[in-house]
């Protein structure tokens, strides 16, 4: 994970949150990305369990080449 997230905006030390279990990820939307861009976003839809209860992230999150490989940049939550 930390490989392919940008240095500028990556955690010194990412924990993972106790408990969670992922259960599948919803690709929504995505721009750019293809071998002529230098950024891209993807929204989705990140589906986990915890306590027995079914949630779901919902995320936009900004991807750029760096080193000549796509990482993420950042996120804006909501809707």
């Amino acid at each position: 994970m930390l490989r392919t997230w940008h240095p500028d905006t990556r955690p010194r030390d990412p924990v993972p949150a106790p408990g969670i279990r992922w259960l599948r990820l919803e690709v929504l939307a995505g721009t750019g990305g293809s071998p002529f861009h230098t950024e891209g976003t993807v929204a989705f839809r990140a589906h986990y369990a915890e306590r027995g209860r079914e949630e779901f992230l919902y995320e936009h999150s900004r991807f750029v080449r760096h080193a000549g490989a796509w990482v993420y940049l950042d996120a804006s939550g909501g809707d």
